[in-house]
């Protein structure tokens, strides 16, 4: 009995002792939540940032294990409410900055009011306050873009007590900079230091080093066109360049690399495909066979009719044949056939083939795309024809070097080693390092690729001589080093805020010397661009560091402002359409501070180039007094195509073009290439270049699939970066942009806007002119009454009384 009873005491005694241990447990675990909830969003006046939030989630994640495994805890209100934070952290937090963000807007109201001698709009005043250690703020053109770089170093100074020392304010260039600090020490009457990212990188070292780094003068381009002639003296250089000119000059695409034939024959016709002969042919494979002929000394003709003896026959009754090379010296045919897999060569089409080349009595040649693809078709070929003991007199490397050295091959050339050795440069890589890489390519662009890159090698390792020779270094070695010794802990000053202006044109080594700063200096970072005016690939600019931001830079807020300040509705539906079809593009919509929506953009067409100075000097006499006038070219010659009929050009010493109009003495009109009138405006825009061709618009010097070894793109749209470049083009003008159209030579994005102005509804603001397709109807008062006409007068003579 006492056993039992002793048994029972101790039973109870457990159970005592565990309601104890419980309830410890539980005041523990009640204390600890509340803790967690308080330390989240108790704390009045507190932006709680993106980081924050990942490190409140981690320090509690035990906590959340433990309730989780606690029975009967989960109806405490406490608990509960640090469940509901913990399982939707990001809807607490944006609840708390809501709060946050409200009351910092009514302290900083008079503040905001006058910002620049204006109003800030609610999405910049918004993220000005956000407190983020990672924001990107994606604006639009003309929606205010340096004024919210202002208005932010206004707020971190005056309301937040930054000192100017601590805050690191970069922008791209020497202009830019000179206008920011200018800008930001008139509003806060402080000096401001701002940097450009070339002097950063220079005061770094020379703080490491004491003296100043030695910057080369050398420009790629130049260095690249004389290197070029001193290679070709070298015969195995010369055999190099010879087959990389005829026949990778030109990117190979295949029929089956598109949806359909319509879209392949329209790249087909857009690369206009040439013979050394100049003769206009239809694919690629036909220009590489016939200049193979042609450099080989075998003559050829392309597709000419060869008629039979015989009156009929079952495969093609009454018609000549005609087939894609003719050798007819020997009678032999030479076919290609779009055919990607050798196991399909015996198809319907190539024994239809076959068998009209026995009536015709012809020996035939067969080539298939998938010998292109392997890179044999031309050695394949060479036995072909020499099995049926064709003659070859091939010409000398040197006599085939001087007719494909052309000056558009040459330029060409010059300008995708010049950006591909950038982007080398900028991403610390050497050409063993891209040849390992390249193994993981395709068969054909392996070929490519690795042509390309023996021919850069020798042009590279002298450039890098020259620099060592003359003691400098260039800009992205300069930055480079500089990251290298910020990581290392040479920085000699402590910033808390680093603010970047035109984050779009961001490259590898300034992002990271912006990392090794922010890392070492633990400071927060303030980004504002736009990834529609990402136009500088060309000098080692890097889009998928500000479509990536996060991925690069982890946890970031975007902000978006919204409203454009220059022009209306109509320009900002069609051109936002436009770059929007490149979907890596980031989406956003404008709110336009004018109400109108006339159309804004026109077309001016002629039926030949020399027609289009008279019909552009008809719309400047239109011009309204005092309106700002800008043209614009794709390149620097693109001028001087108009000049004429009034129109004389004069340049300044500053380096600035100016069109004189005999006509309208009273405007200013200037000439400049779309990319230096990035960040300017102008009431009355025209684009001069809508071309197709290779210097055309979208110029076809640009994009080359080599970059690829380089950059890990995530767009491979056709023409992105022209795409954007257009853009730009388009958003510089305040009222109206002309675009100057041979009717003859119209360029691909022409075609896209008729197409998408007249298709798409929400691109029609009134009804169409049924004349030109592309005014719109008005209504005016004249002798013959009221009339419906178009608003593209005088260049659209539609008219019709009511």
């Amino acid at each position: 009995m006492i056993k039992i009873l002793e048994g029972l005491l101790n039973a109870l005694f457990c159970v005592r002792k565990k309601r104890r241990e419980r309830k410890a447990l539980v005041n523990n675990l009640l204390v600890c939540a509340d803790e967690a909830v308080k330390v989240f969003v108790g704390q009045k006046g507190k932006y709680v940032d993106l980081v924050a939030k990942g490190e409140w989630i981690k320090k509690y994640e035990p906590l959340k294990i433990t309730i989780d495994q606690t029975r009967r805890i989960k109806s405490f209100g406490v608990i509960q409410a640090f469940l509901d934070t913990y399982r939707t952290p990001e809807e607490t937090r944006r609840r708390v900055n809501s709060s946050y963000i409200e009351s910092e807007l009514a302290i900083c109201k008079e503040m905001f009011d006058h910002v620049e001698g204006r109003a800030l709009d609610s999405y910049q005043r918004e993220c000005i306050v956000k407190n983020e250690v990672n924001s990107l703020v994606i604006a639009g053109a003309g929606s205010g873009k340096t004024t919210v770089i202002v208005g932010k170093v206004k707020y971190l100074i005056k309301r937040l007590g930054y000192r100017p020392e601590e805050l690191l304010i970069l922008s791209f260039t020497n202009a830019s900079a000179a206008e920011l600090r200018h800008r930001i020490q008139k509003e806060i009457d402080r000096p401001t230091d701002v940097f450009t990212f070339h002097k950063l990188g220079k005061e770094i070292i020379a703080q490491t080093e004491g003296k100043q780094p030695c910057l080369t003068d050398i420009r790629l381009e130049d260095f690249i066109k004389t290197s070029a002639p001193q290679i070709v003296k070298e015969p195995y250089y010369l055999h190099l360049l010879n087959e990389y000119f005829m026949s990778y000059m030109k990117e190979y695409k295949s029929v089956h690399d598109f949806a359909n034939q319509t879209e392949y024959r329209s790249y087909l016709a857009d690369q206009r495909i040439r013979t050394l002969q100049n003769e206009d042919v239809l694919t690629f494979e036909e220009m590489f066979i016939a200049d193979f002929l042609f450099t080989n000394g075998i003559c050829y003709q392309i597709r000419p009719y060869i008629k039979t003896n015989r009156k009929k026959h079952r495969l093609r009754k009454k018609r000549m044949y005609k087939p894609m090379i003719y050798l007819p010296e020997y009678r032999i045919v030479i076919e290609h056939y779009s055919i990607n897999d050798p196991d399909k060569i015996c198809c319907r089409h190539v024994n239809e083939m076959r068998k009209l080349h026995t009536m015709y009595g012809l020996e035939s040649v067969e080539t298939y795309s998938y010998e292109l693809l392997q890179g044999v078709l031309l050695h394949n070929l060479e036995q072909k024809l020499l099995d049926r003991k064709v003659k070859f007199s091939p010409m000398s490397p040197e006599t085939i070097w001087g007719l494909i050295s052309t000056k558009d091959n040459l330029q060409r050339f010059v300008s995708v080693a010049a950006t591909f050795m950038t982007h080398m440069k900028a991403n610390d890589m050497t050409v063993q390092e891209l040849s390992r890489q390249n193994s993981k390519t395709d068969a054909y662009h392996q070929k490519r690729n690795q042509l390309f890159l023996n021919i850069l090698a020798p042009i590279y390792y002298a450039y890098e001589e020259q620099l060592q020779t003359t003691k400098t270094i260039d800009f992205n070695d300069m930055i480079n080093k500089a990251a290298n010794y910020v990581q290392e802990g040479k920085l000699s000053k402590k910033y808390r805020y680093i603010i970047v202006d035109e984050y779009q044109d961001i490259s590898v080594p300034r992002y990271r010397l912006i990392k090794s700063v922010k890392d070492v200096c633990h400071a927060s970072l303030f980004c504002v661009g736009d990834d529609w005016q990402s136009i500088y690939r060309f000098a080692g600019s890097n889009i998928n560091l500000f479509v990536g931001f996060e991925h690069f830079l982890g946890p970031t807020e975007r902000s978006f402002i919204r409203t454009t300040y220059r022009f209306n509705s109509h320009l900002a539906a069609v051109s936002s359409h436009f770059v929007l079809k490149n979907k890596n593009q980031i989406k956003k919509q404008f709110l336009c501070s004018k109400d109108d929506s006339l159309p804004a953009i026109h077309f001016i067409y002629s039926v030949h180039k020399g027609d289009l100075t008279r019909r552009l000097t008809q719309v400047l006499k239109m011009v309204p007094s005092g309106n700002s006038v800008l043209l614009l070219g794709r390149y620097r010659d693109d001028i001087h195509s108009f000049l004429g009929s009034g129109l004389t050009l004069k340049q300044t010493g500053s380096g600035q073009t100016f069109i004189s109009y005999a006509r309208r003495p009273d405007m200013d009109i200037e000439f400049m290439t779309v990319h230096k009138s990035k960040g300017l405006q102008a009431d009355v825009v025209f684009i001069l270049n809508n071309s197709a061709g290779k210097f055309g618009f979208p110029s076809k010097m640009t994009d080359d699939s080599v970059m690829d070894l380089l950059i890990d793109r995530s767009e491979h749209y056709p023409y992105a970066e022209e795409r954007r470049l257009f853009y730009v083009a388009l958003t510089r003008a305040k009222a109206r942009v002309y675009l100057l159209v041979d009717r003859n030579d119209k360029s691909v994005f022409v075609k896209e806007l008729e197409e998408d102005m007249i298709k798409n509804p929400e691109l029609r603001t009134k009804q169409h002119c049924p004349f030109c397709k592309l005014g719109v109807i008005e209504r005016d008062t004249g002798s013959k009454g009221i009339v419906e006409c178009c608003s593209n007068r005088p260049l659209c003579e539609y008219i019709k009384k009511i």
